[in-house]
């Protein structure tokens, strides 16, 4: 989807095919979690272009995104919105993981 505003969080943030990813300032605040501008620049030719992590990661939408003990105590539960405390969230099969930014505070 384009960006109109091009202010995401880390995890949906990325850049159109041939475009590298950096991350700007912040843009928007809210209750445990902040997105920062989306900057993107053209890649020279040959050169390494990473189009940003939200190139790559899951959207909730997906069902790929797991988290363990959370709605269900000891069971491994499809993670609704891909916001797992560290060490309880993982991928689906064929998924990798990395962990992306605070998505919530208590």
């Amino acid at each position: 989807n384009v960006d109109d505003d091009c202010c995401a969080t880390w995890a949906g943030s990325s850049c159109a095919d041939g475009y590298a990813y950096t991350e700007g300032g912040v843009c928007h605040r809210w209750d445990g979690g902040e997105a920062h501008s989306t900057c993107c620049k053209k890649c020279e030719p040959g050169q390494p272009c990473d189009r940003g992590p939200g190139a790559t990661c899951a959207r909730p939408e997906e069902e790929v995104c797991m988290e363990r003990g959370y709605p269900k105590i000891a069971k491994d539960n499809v993670d609704n919105d891909c916001c797992a405390l560290a060490g309880k969230g993982w991928c689906g099969e064929g998924h990798g993981y990395t962990m992306g930014d605070v998505c919530y505070r208590a």
